[in-house]
């Protein structure tokens, strides 16, 4: 959920700076025809990133939570000594 949350946010934002950017920018006009195939892998490439991030967001979230095991109500307060016994 976090990660799509991420992902969300990145894309919106990126979209809006890639609006702006080719509203102010003339990178069509200036590469002529191949201004559009720039644009639009530049739109990919950028898609792809905040795919990725968000999908390591949620990887490292889910992580997280599997590694913080739930706590047991007769379970004795752990010591180093308890630690170093169950270690060995």
């Amino acid at each position: 959920m976090f990660g799509g949350f991420a992902g969300a946010i990145l894309f919106t934002a990126g979209r809006q700076l890639m609006a702006l950017y080719l509203s102010s920018a003339a990178v069509v006009s200036a590469y002529g025809a191949a201004g559009s195939l720039i644009v639009l892998l530049m739109w990919i490439y950028f898609s792809s990133g905040v795919l990725l991030f968000g999908a390591g967001c949620a990887r490292a979230l889910e992580e997280h939570v599997k590694d913080v095991p739930p706590p047991q109500e007769d379970a004795a307060p752990a010591t180093a000594a308890t630690a170093n016994a169950a270690a060995r």
